[in-house]
């Protein structure tokens, strides 16, 4: 699977997870949130996106999640946004939109391998509309 990480200002979080996803053979990108959004990072196909909220940013997460969504090259691409358990209004607000959920921070491998596998299919089954629990 080919994995966008996205980040705002420290990757830190990234970088953990990028490990982590390394480690169970996926292709990773990483690039700052704002290059992705203003077209002047280059993406390869992508199968997957996440995209890590940094403490007092979330609005500006949300907006660019949903910038994201609008993007024609990513609109059906599964997304995931990483939050910390103090971010939930966050994270069901990205919840809320099509084929994207959540994942808490630090990211749990098998949990993120999961989760990424779930908004696959379901992005395969029904386009747009993924929603996925843990332990589901």
């Amino acid at each position: 699977m080919n994995v966008l990480v996205l980040y705002q200002d420290e990757p830190k979080d990234a970088d953990a997870a990028i490990s982590k996803l390394s480690e169970a053979g996926h292709t990773l990108q990483r690039a700052r949130v704002d290059t992705v959004l203003n077209g002047s990072e280059q993406l390869e196909p992508i199968d997957a996106v996440i995209v890590f909220s940094e403490i007092y940013r979330e609005d500006e997460t949300y907006a660019a999640c949903r910038q994201l969504r609008e993007m024609d090259a990513l609109r059906k691409t599964p997304l995931l946004v990483a939050v910390n358990m103090y971010q939930m209004p966050l994270a069901n607000r990205v919840k809320a939109m099509p084929n994207a959920h959540f994942i808490f921070t630090p990211i749990d491998a098998e949990d993120l391998q999961g989760r990424l596998r779930m908004l696959a299919e379901k992005s395969e089954e029904q386009p747009g509309q993924a929603g996925i629990e843990k332990g589901e």
